[in-house]
């Protein structure tokens, strides 16, 4: 369906306006366990964005949380894209018993008292609790040669806790853990592999913003 409505609108034309924008880079040389790493902007005036895909070609599709589309350049213009259909919420389905309400390791937000319990018969526990309030956001498993010591590793994304972190695991046990960014961005609402080995996160407020990780320039 994403893929049908994403083909429509670019062959629409119809757009919203355009923002051109170059990249600014963050952090020319951030120190991790494995690799140095270099942070960009890439784009900013997203409005709360949620998601993101590559489309054929390397530009980039952010959802807002308006229910806008936005289209995104190589050159980090964005191009917001007419004719987008209304926003739907429907439940999730299917998988393993995850034990939601009964079984959860955070807190409410309004009162900080713990929901549910820690565990229960016939739900699936967790492979890894994150300390403190995480709130995880977005997922990705990083694959090919651009972060070769990272490979089937994953990047976990933090909206209050404003981190990435980066898991390794052994069959279901995590064998590394590692904080990559803590603060330097702000809320992490998705993260993703692009085609070529750079990791785009998106920055999760009313002036969001897209991100890039990629290694490090030699000195």
């Amino acid at each position: 369906m994403l893929r049908r409505l994403t083909i429509t609108l670019l062959l629409s034309g119809l757009t919203l306006g355009a923002q051109a924008q170059a990249a600014e880079t963050l952090i020319e040389r951030l120190e991790s366990d494995h690799h140095t790493l270099r942070l960009e902007r890439i784009a900013s005036g997203l409005e709360h964005p949620w998601s993101l895909v590559f489309l054929p070609g390397g530009d980039l599709l952010v959802s807002e949380r308006p229910g806008h589309l936005a289209r995104i350049d190589q050159t980090g213009q964005i191009t917001r894209l007419d004719g987008v259909p209304e926003v739907s919420t429907r439940g999730q389905d299917g998988g393993d018993n995850y034990g939601w309400p009964v079984v959860s390791r955070g807190n409410d937000y309004a009162t900080n008292q713990p929901i549910g319990r820690d565990s229960a018969p016939g739900m699936r526990d967790p492979l890894h609790d994150f300390d403190g309030r995480f709130a995880p956001s977005g997922l990705a498993e990083v694959t090919g040669d651009t972060f070769s010591a990272w490979q089937g590793h994953f990047l976990a994304g933090g909206l209050a806790s404003e981190r990435l972190v980066r898991l390794a695991l052994e069959g279901d046990d995590v064998v590394e853990h590692e904080m990559v960014l803590e603060g330097e961005i702000g809320r992490i609402r998705d993260v993703r592999q692009g085609p070529a080995g750079a990791i785009y996160l998106l920055k999760d407020a009313a002036d969001g913003a897209l991100y890039r990780l990629t290694p490090a320039l030699q000195p």
